[in-house]
């Protein structure tokens, strides 16, 4: 393999690289709510009956998500949370609050129709909860945007506010090395993406090249 082909390709492979990295960075880091507000308390009726809050769970890392049953990018994200809580296990609780009706979300969980056939009703570490969007949380936050997501650590702190839940917990809990999950869900935005930019990766490669037999022409002519 020659110089220049060993460029170009550490040339390409480096842009990628940054790329690669920016797309998880706007994953996990990306906030609309700040991590100083003041996050309130309620008490929410979860599926079993019981009346829970964030606090309550003290000791684990919580995910809230905020969602509707008519979103799909809510959908899309929320059928991995089985696979993120198996991953986790005990370290980690989600709430998903909705915005639906209760006897809905009720319904929902007792018939689990497609596409939302990956709904666990009896999982204590995934709880099911409904808001107004008229009252607490939703107006006191001021959330209009859905999913919208809060992770809390340990000791009830408020650690992100990231476009994705599961690549923030992943990150979180494992690492940026740990983040199978993240790529697995977000696949077709990762193709998406890279295919975006195939257009420029082809124009470096042009510019590259006629920057080389450039370089070559000065060269020869320094000989003549």
């Amino acid at each position: 393999m020659n110089n220049t082909l060993k460029t170009y390709i550490l040339g390409f492979a480096f842009i990628y690289l940054i790329i690669t990295s920016m797309f998880i960075h706007h994953l996990i880091f990306e906030n609309e709510i700040p991590l100083d507000k003041a996050i309130p308390e309620y008490k929410l009726e979860n599926q079993f009956g019981e009346l829970k809050s964030i606090s309550d769970f003290k000791g684990q890392y919580v995910l809230v998500d905020f969602w509707f049953s008519g979103c799909k990018p809510c959908i899309d994200e929320m059928k991995y949370f089985p696979q993120l809580l198996e991953k986790y296990n005990s370290q980690l609780v989600i709430l998903s609050l909705s915005i639906d009706d209760k006897e809905l979300t009720k319904n929902l969980l007792t018939d689990k129709p497609k596409p939302l056939s990956f709904l666990q009703n009896n999982n204590p570490n995934w709880q099911f909860q409904n808001v107004s969007i008229m009252s607490g949380y939703v107006k006191d936050l001021k959330i209009t945007d859905y999913p919208t997501y809060l992770l809390f650590d340990q000791n009830g702190k408020l650690i992100g506010t990231p476009n994705s839940g599961i690549a923030k917990v992943e990150y979180q809990l494992g690492g940026v090395f740990d983040m199978g999950l993240t790529l697995k869900a977000k696949k077709a935005q990762f193709i998406k993406f890279f295919t975006l930019i195939i257009p420029y990766s082809i124009v470096f490669g042009i510019v590259f090249l006629i920057l080389k037999a450039f370089r070559k022409f000065k060269l020869k002519q320094r000989h003549l």
